[in-house]
Order: C-alpha cells, then sequence, then structure tokens
C-alpha cells in the first residue's frame, strides 16, 4: 500500500513539475495561432497595410517573453510581451503582459507626454477556451496642441472578453476633446457596452452612453447634452430574418444657433428617438455590410467627403435594398418623447410591405407595395411657441383655425393632432380622401 501511494505521490510531483513547461509549449502555440488571426483580419480590413508577426520568442520554464512587430504603411513599432504560465487556478492557463518598446529618446518623449503608460495590454487564457484582454490607456499630461488643432485625452480602459459564441467588450473613456480651425468636439465621461451571442452575424446588442456632449463651430453655432445610444439585433423566425431595434436619447439638449445677440439658446429637456426594422432577410444584410466595408477600404486612400460618403451609401442601398427587405418587412420610427419647457410633442411612422413575398426587382416595385401611417401630436403650448418664431402673435390663432378648416390639423383635448395613411395608391389624411392636397404638395416640392 505504501509502495502504490509512494507511486502515485511521485506521478503527482513528477506532473507538477512538467504541467509548467507544458503548459508554456501551448500557450506559445496559443500566442502564435492569435497574433495570426489578428494579423489576418487586420490584413483584410486595411487592404494589405497592417500586419504583425512574432519576431521572437523565448519559452521559459513558469514564464515566457515574446515580441511582435506591426508594421503599417512602411512604417512598424515594436511590441514586448510576458507571459506567465500555471496552470493557476486563479485565472486559468495563462497570463499575457504587452506594452509598446520604448527605450532611450522614444521613453523619454513619451513619459513627458503620458502620465502613464502609453498602451499597456493584460490577456488571460481561461481553462475552457475563452480568454480576456484588458486595454489600458494613461491620460495626456498636457494637451497637445498645433497652429490649427488642439487635442485632449483623458485615457481609457477597456475588456473584451470571448467565451465559445459569445464575446463581450466594456470600455470607458473620462473625456475626450478635439478642436481644428474653431470646430470643436468635446465628450465627458464616455461608456461602451456591447455583447454578441449565437452563431449569427446579427445576434447581439449595444449600448453607448455620453454624459456630456458638447458639438461647436467657428459661427457660434453649439449643441450641447446627455447622450444614450441602444441597439438590439436578433435573428427570428428560425434565423431566416433579423430585426433591428434602435434607441437615441438626448436630455438636457442646448441648442444655439449662432453667436449674434439677438439668437436664443433651445432648450430640450428630453428627446427621444426609436427605429425598429422587423423581417429583414440576413443574407441580404451580408451582402449590403460586406459592400459597405469594402467601399470604405477601396476609399481609405481617398479623400472621403460626407457628401462622397452620403453617395455612396445611397447607391448601395439602392442596389441590395431589395436584396434586404421581405414581404415581412416593417420599419417604425417614433418619438415617443419630446419635452421642452414649452410643451410636449410625441410621433410615430410605420412603413410596411404589403406583398405576397414575391422577390422584388427595385426600389420602384417596392414602392408600389408600402402601406404608410404617420400619426404626431403636440400640445397647444408648443405648437404656439413653434409658430410665434415666424409668424405674429395675433396671427397664430388665425392661421390655426385655417389649418383646421382644411382638414390638415385637429384639436381635441387641447392637443393638435394628424394622421395620415397611404395604401394601394390611395391617401387619407385624418380619416378622409388627401389626394388633391397630395398632389399639390408634391407640385410645390417639384418646383421648389
Amino acid at each position: 500500500m505504501k509502495k502504490i501511494l509512494g507511486v502515485f505521490v511521485g506521478i503527482l510531483i513528477l506532473a507538477a513539475v512538467v504541467a509548467p513547461y507544458a503548459i508554456g509549449y501551448r500557450t506559445q502555440q496559443l500566442f502564435r495561432q492569435h497574433v495570426q488571426k489578428v494579423s489576418n483580419y487586420l490584413a483584410n480590413r486595411s487592404d494589405g497595410k497592417i500586419s504583425i508577426k512574432v519576431t521572437d520568442y523565448d519559452l521559459g520554464y513558469m514564464s515566457s517573453t515574446a515580441r511582435t512587430r506591426v508594421r503599417y504603411k512602411g512604417q512598424s513599432f515594436t511590441i514586448d510581451h510576458h507571459l506567465t504560465h500555471g496552470p493557476y487556478m486563479v485565472f486559468g492557463w495563462a497570463r499575457i503582459h504587452s506594452h509598446l518598446d520604448a527605450s532611450g529618446h522614444a521613453q523619454t518623449r513619451i513619459a513627458n507626454i503620458f502620465n502613464g503608460p502609453m498602451l499597456t495590454v493584460n490577456t488571460k487564457f481561461g481553462f475552457f477556451g475563452g480568454y480576456r484582454v484588458h486595454v489600458h490607456s494613461s491620460s495626456l499630461r498636457h494637451p497637445l496642441s498645433g497652429p490649427h488643432a488642439r487635442f485632449d485625452w483623458r485615457g481609457m480602459n477597456a475588456v473584451y472578453s470571448r467565451s465559445g459564441n459569445s464575446s463581450h467588450i466594456n470600455a470607458k473613456i473620462p473625456a475626450l476633446s478635439i478642436t481644428q480651425d474653431g470646430h470643436q468636439v468635446a465628450m465627458s465621461d464616455i461608456k461602451l457596452n456591447a455583447a454578441h451571442s449565437g452563431t449569427s452575424r446579427w445576434q447581439h446588442h449595444a449600448r453607448v452612453s455620453i454624459r456630456r456632449l458638447g458639438l461647436a463651430d467657428g459661427d457660434g453655432r453649439h449643441v450641447s447634452g446627455r447622450v444614450a445610444l441602444r441597439v438590439r439585433q436578433i435573428p427570428t423566425h428560425g434565423g431566416k430574418q433579423v430585426s433591428t431595434h434602435t434607441q437615441l436619447t438626448f436630455d438636457n439638449l442646448k441648442l444655439t444657433p449662432s453667436n449674434k445677440p439677438i439668437a436664443k439658446t433651445a432648450h430640450i429637456n428630453r428627446f427621444q428617438l426609436k427605429w425598429d426594422l422587423n423581417g429583414l432577410n440576413p443574407d441580404g444584410l451580408d451582402k449590403f455590410a460586406d459592400a459597405i466595408r469594402e467601399g470604405l477600404r477601396h476609399d481609405q486612400s481617398r479623400t472621403l467627403t460626407p457628401d462622397k460618403l452620403d453617395q455612396q451609401l445611397a447607391n448601395l442601398a439602392e442596389r441590395y435594398g431589395p436584396d434586404v427587405l421581405t414581404s415581412d418587412t416593417d420599419i417604425t420610427l417614433s418619438i415617443p418623447t419630446f419635452q421642452t419647457p414649452s410643451g410636449n410633442a410625441n410621433a410615430k411612422l410605420d412603413v410596411a410591405l404589403t406583398g405576397n413575398g414575391k422577390p422584388h426587382i427595385n426600389i420602384l416595385s417596392l414602392l408600389q407595395e408600402l402601406s404608410i401611417n404617420l400619426h404626431a401630436a403636440a400640445n397647444t403650448k408648443l405648437i404656439k411657441h413653434v409658430m410665434a418664431q415666424s409668424l405674429p402673435k395675433r396671427s397664430i390663432q388665425s392661421r390655426l383655425k385655417l389649418l383646421q378648416s382644411r382638414n390638415i390639423i385637429q384639436h381635441q383635448n387641447h392637443r393638435y393632432t394628424l394622421a395620415f395613411h397611404y395604401g394601394n395608391g390611395s391617401y387619407t389624411l385624418n380619416g378622409k380622401p388627401a389626394r388633391g392636397l397630395m398632389t399639390m404638395l408634391l407640385h410645390r416640392a417639384l418646383n421648389e
């Protein structure tokens, strides 16, 4: 019995002695595989302009060191890695600490610019194939300034984790501001939380919040407020369709139109915008997303202006729109909350396809199968406040009565409402036929 016990203890001791080196060897394999995956991903996204290569790996007993070189457009820099491998019950198989290699003049310059390490990455490999990456960037000691620009960065902490088909990212940036030629973007307390689960490309959710956003230009126009964006995409009908739900919320929004003395700042307590898209074709979405990415990658070497980007997206939407939409597609755009010191309002727009499931040839064929419903309402106080910006006060009431007499708006319970419907080639406004009104509005739009 003692001999058996001794053999068993010996095996345990041998396993404990050999395990760190064996796991170190396995960690080396995992490290090289992950570096290659990241390099392939970046190369595909940058048209081959970015690559990463392991240039050195020194395998040790309880720890190892490695070095990778990153190349971008002919320039390169080195990243040093220190790997600790177990097994350690605390965190898993291995832990990797990575940082930019800087020495001499470069190290002194970075120390003068940042309050700590410019960028560090800590990676942990779990026992069951998952991993966790923590990225940290220190804040600037002083804002970076040039003849026409100024940049301030208050650092960043981000964590990315992956296990099986699920991944999660959480990032926080205390503050960021960019000023150039009188234009400024300033953000504070930026938070990102996103997750993906399952095998579908279109199954994820994300939330971005900015406690304070400020936009300004050289003419004195200024916008500030709190912003939150939520996006959720889920497969439906057994993965044959996709639904997307988005919500954008502004709180304590202030808009100043110019720096002129007569300019008044508009205050909006809360403005909430929601849009839901149901019944989308995932294969069509894949084609559309790949076309957008390919187009952006192709234009990386050019100056892509906002007008060019809008035109490119419009062309792609016209080309791939019929592939994305199905006979079950419906779109809902709503403003559930619009609150101001002068009153409140809400609106909802529903657009649905009424086809029989046959493939659509082009956008025009889709338009023939649309059903549109619009409902909008605002309280009397807000309507009169808005109209007072362009009309004398004595004319407001008579103008409202004129709109009511023409059935453009209705008034009930201290609120003005509007209901529009289009379907099967006919229009109704507040429950009455409105073809004449629509013809007049279309004629006016085409002649302006």
